[in-house]
């Protein structure tokens, strides 16, 4: 599973709680604002701003975090670029 915590500390060194990019979002993003992770990783930055109703630019100089990131925001019924 894509969104399991354990199974992403196992493929991403950098994981953090949710509750983090969440409560930076609500303060400092509008509703319907967009949030930028220029360092995307395993992509909670991304599932807290969609969740949050924001919208979300993920970038990193990794593919494979890239795609790490991409199947986890497809757990929660994301479709990328559609």
């Amino acid at each position: 599973n894509a969104g399991d915590k354990n199974s992403l500390k196992r493929k991403h060194p950098a994981t953090f709680p949710d509750k983090i990019p969440t409560d930076f979002i609500q303060c400092f993003c509008p509703p319907k604002g967009v949030v930028l992770d220029p360092f995307i990783g395993c992509g909670s930055t991304a599932v807290a701003a969609k969740q949050l109703g924001r919208n979300y630019i993920g970038i990193d100089i990794s593919k494979e975090y890239c795609k790490l990131a991409e199947e986890r925001i497809k757990t929660i019924g994301d479709p990328l670029f559609g």
